[in-house]
């Protein structure tokens, strides 16, 4: 999967025209925002019933493949979805979906949870960028409009039966709010400086255009190896023209550096050696 970034290389520096953050080793963006097109659900116990996501903001992932770019997609994570069985006034609508945290639940036995690495005495996110799911960058969807067809990024952008081709126009302004967060835990655009007061508080991070990118940091300075934090957000059309996103979510623990736990072991076996020593 990281490899198919790095052979499109060429074409992100096209869509992406800032610099990329230095804790941020990224060339292709994991996520990104766009807007729900499609007006009904199409399968499962809930087709045929209004899409409860048509016309939001959706917070999206990127499944891409090197080896079968056919099969690259979306996976919605920050949607709106029905719950509770297809039976008419038994159905309701949740401003969240099942695969609303990143990352995704049913891969965290393989990926983990997102690191928070030890830097200049604080914990923070991205300083290994080009893993799955670890790279944090946000583009909107409209940067990747126009590529040849059949190419990776047009598959990407055209799957799910062109679900999020939408298009943002160049002034909407896009709101991301904090829902909720663990103490002591925060995030910004640099480790130190946080955006949010508050849960609750709204930051614009910019406007949805082509050129759009946001690239959030992490931080804390209370953890200790092992220690998990969470936040969870929800997009905003600040023009009103489109319906907020669902609720979404980043789960991070606190990862050593190699050394860190190499001298831990070492600490452990001392203690041991002392301990055969008094017996």
């Amino acid at each position: 999967m990281n490899s198919v970034r790095m052979a499109l290389a060429t074409a992100a520096m096209l869509l992406l025209t800032a610099p990329v953050q230095a804790q941020q080793d990224l060339v292709y963006p994991n996520y990104y925002i766009g807007v729900d097109a499609r007006t009904v659900i199409p399968t499962g116990i809930y087709a045929g019933l209004p899409n409860p996501n048509f016309n939001r903001l959706s917070f999206l992932y990127a499944h891409t493949y090197a080896d079968r770019p056919s099969n690259n997609h979306f996976h919605g994570i920050g949607i709106y979805s029905y719950a509770g069985p297809n039976l008419g006034a038994g159905t309701e609508v949740r401003p969240t979906s099942a695969n609303n945290r990143i990352p995704e639940l049913s891969q965290r036995a393989r990926t983990g949870l997102l690191a928070l690495r030890p830097h200049n005495g604080q914990w923070v996110s991205g300083l290994n960028g080009i893993e799955e799911y670890e790279g944090l960058r946000i583009a909107s969807t409209s940067a990747l409009q126009g590529y040849p067809a059949g190419s990776p990024i047009d598959i990407l952008f055209n799957s799910s039966a062109r679900r999020w081709t939408s298009i943002l126009p160049d002034n909407a302004r896009i709101g991301l709010e904090l829902v909720s967060i663990t103490d002591g835990f925060h995030v910004g655009l640099s480790a130190g400086h946080s955006l949010f007061s508050a849960p609750g508080t709204v930051h614009e991070i910019g406007m949805g255009n082509a050129s759009f990118q946001f690239d959030p940091v992490f931080w804390t300075s209370t953890a200790v190896p092992g220690n998990t934090f969470q936040a969870t957000f929800r997009l905003h059309d600040l023009n009103g023209t489109y319906g907020s996103s669902g609720f979404f979510g980043f789960d991070f623990q606190a990862v050593p550096e190699p050394s860190s736990w190499m001298a831990l072991g070492l600490g452990l076996a001392g203690a041991g050696l002392v301990m055969r020593r008094r017996r």
